[in-house]
Parts: C-alpha cells; structure tokens; sequence
C-alpha cells in the first residue's frame, strides 16, 4: 500500500505546526524538520518523525546542500517551507530539487514579486490597487526630494522582510521606531535602515484596522479565499497577529485576488491590508507562503494545507470560497504575552487591556490543543530560546537577527 509522505520545514514555527496537525489527521506520513532538534512540531502527535537539518539564518548554501541531499535518498511527495528562511532558497533551486520532490512554490521571478515589497507595489499600482503613498528612495538626491513633499507621520521601512548578504540573512521588522514624525527622523530611520539593507521605502502612515486576505491559487487561479481581521498583533505597530476573527469582506477579496492573479501566482499566499477610519484600503505587503495565522482559516472550514496538498498531488482541487465567520484565534505563547507585556509596562488603558486579555481565555489557540498537548512545552521551549538569545544580543525582542 503507498503511503504519503511529505515533509514540513521550520518546525518551530505555530503554521508548520498547523500544517503537521493538517496533514496528519489525514493519515498523510509527515516528517517535520528544523535547524532545531526539540522544535513544537516534532512533539506533535501527528509527527511521525523529525529531523534537524543546518540552519538558513546562519548559511544558506549548507542548508540547501543539506535539502538536496536529502530529497535525493529519501522519497517525499512534497515538500513544505514555511518561513521566508527556508521558502526564498527553495523557490531559488526550485528546478534542481523539483527532479525529485515536489515543492508548491511559485518560480523564483514570480515568488521575488511578493517578496520584494518594491515589486509588490509597483505591479499593485500598475493593476489599480490603493497602496498608501509611497517614495522609493535610491539615491540622496531622491531622498532630498521627498523630504519636500512627504507628510507626516510616515514609516520608513525594508523592502524586504529579510534581505540576504551572501549566505546569511537580515532581517528587519517594522517597529515602532520605524515610525517617524519629522524631516529629522526620517534621515535617521534612512540610513539606518540603508546601513543594513539597500533602498528603504518610504510611505504614509495608515491609521487603521488591519486584515488579512488568504488564498490558494493555482497558476494564476483562485482556488480557496478566507479573510481574518486583527485583534491584536505583535509588535503592537504591525506585527504578527496574535488575536484575530474570520470574517467577510468582499471588497478586499476582490482586490487581493485581483492582485495575486496579476502576479500569476501558485501556491498559497497573504494579503495585508490597513483599512481607513472611512472604509478605504490600503495594500500592505503580501506573504508568499503559510502564515502564522493558518489554524484560524482551517478552523474556520478553509483547510488550506490539506487542499494545497491535494493540489499539488491531483493537479487541482475543488474550489472554496465559503468558509465559517465569527471563529476566533490566538497565539498565546509568546505573541499575546508580549502584546498583553506591552500595554501593561507601557502606556494607558492598562485595566481595559486586562479584560480584554482573560476575556479571550476559552478562545482556540494556535499552538495548545488538548488533543495535542505536547507541542506546548516545544513552544515554551522556543521561548526559553528566543529569551536566551535575546539575553545574548543575538536577536531583539521581535525576532530580528541582530548577529
């Protein structure tokens, strides 16, 4: 009898996790892997075996000598990354491995599209999609002429989540000291930023309520949608989102599916939107690959692991537009922790955030299930070594890579 078989990539992370759960229940053989041993996806229940291959944040030529060398002895139907780490080199050598595996990414020069914010826009902005404003600075002299016209406050960010300088990674995140309210801060934030990585962006800042439009796609074709809105996120000016509710939204549906049909898109992805206090919506970013909030849409009737499976397995699946609203989701340990760690040290409203906090309790979290409680303590574990790199200078509170 043939047996599935696949393999998940970044076992630490809450979305492989998701997948392994997804895939698992279906009687699919999941192997997890990590750059850790003691990861939260190898003590899942549906994990029928795990292993630790070279870290990508530390050499991302060892990591991928180490994928090929493993996809060539040992037969997997397909193949799962999770994070930007391991989901930008497998893309990248996606015809070397695809002899041998399967790996449900979009070709490299369509995957860049998503994962080079400047492209992301551009191509929004060709299509018809309300970015906020946005000046892509190169040169001192483009940035001298922005300081004459751009309001405030702004946000001067990467255009990349992760920028990759040889075989090792970067990686910046949207803070809170990315948002800047002078000519001054803003030249500070610049070439800060421009020290690290090359051409930050400049844009207006968005006040507003923040979602995220998931879909399936199947070259260039919808295959699944679902919509979620944030409830709270860490870091706490746009992080991940560590409370959120399916809802939805036409409107934004649209025009993300509008967007990822120009960018001829295949596999899964994430739209981000802000929307005004008078309706209107603003692109964001969008993730080519799993998100951290995955387990929402699958508890909300949209499988998208199992269905991207199937996909890539049968060469299609049915599609699914319908889904339950009104599901709620959380990230406990550590996102909802440190957002909750956030207001309580920092800020007013501090009775108002307790409530909110323990009122959501009962709520389905992303990592801790009764009917798999061992990932748990891999999540707790996770913890201990975010804080003892923290501790160490290795990396900031958010996950930045600092060293």
């Amino acid at each position: 009898m043939f047996i599935s078989r696949v393999l998940v990539c970044d076992g630490s992370e809450r979305a492989a996790l998701a997948v392994v759960r997804s895939l698992g229940m279906k009687g699919i053989e999941v192997e997890a892997s990590d750059s850790s041993s003691f990861n939260t996806s190898s003590l899942s229940r549906y994990c029928c075996s795990s292993m630790r291959y070279p870290s990508p944040e530390k050499n991302r030529k060892a990591f991928a000598d180490w994928f090929y060398s493993r996809i060539k002895t040992r037969g997997y139907e397909a193949v799962y990354p999770v994070t930007d780490f391991t989901s930008f080199p497998l893309s990248f050598f996606k015809k070397k491995f695809s002899a041998y595996t399967r790996i449900p990414l979009p070709d490299f020069h369509v995957f860049m599209k998503a994962y080079d914010k400047n492209k992301t826009l551009e191509i929004a902005s060709e299509n018809g999609v309300p970015i906020p404003k946005t000046y892509f600075a190169i040169r001192e002299s483009d940035l001298k002429k922005i300081l004459r016209s751009v309001s405030y406050p702004a946000v001067v960010k990467p255009r990349s989540k992760i920028f990759w300088v040889g075989e090792k990674p970067v990686m910046l995140k949207v803070k809170k000291s990315n948002y800047v309210n002078s000519a001054e801060e803003l030249i500070k934030k610049y070439y800060e930023i421009r020290k690290k990585l090359p051409c930050p962006i400049i844009q207006e800042f968005i006040e507003g309520e923040a979602y995220g439009v998931e879909a399936l796609f199947n070259q260039g074709e919808p295959r699944a949608i679902f919509v979620h809105k944030r409830l709270r996120e860490y870091p706490v000016t746009g992080g991940a989102s560590t409370l959120r509710i399916g809802v939805k939204h036409p409107k934004l549906q649209s025009i993300a599916l509008k967007l990822l049909k120009a960018m001829d898109w295949h596999g899964v992805a994430m739209v981000e939107f802000k929307v005004d206090s008078k309706g209107n919506p603003f692109l964001i970013e969008v993730n080519g690959r799993f998100w951290g909030s995955l387990p929402l849409a699958i508890a909300s009737g949209v499988d998208f692991p199992f269905l991207l499976h199937k996909m890539v397995t049968e060469g299609d699946v049915d599609k699914v537009f319908n889904y339950r609203t009104g599901v709620k989701c959380r990230w406990l340990l550590p996102g909802d922790l440190l957002h909750f760690g956030h207001y309580f040290f920092n800020g007013p409203g501090r009775t108002q955030k307790m409530k909110e906090f323990f009122s959501d309790l009962m709520v389905q979290d992303d990592i801790i299930s009764l009917d798999d409680p061992m990932p748990t303590l891999g999540a707790i574990g996770s913890m201990l070594c975010q804080a003892s790199d923290v501790l160490k200078g290795r990396k900031t509170v958010t996950g930045e890579i600092l060293k």
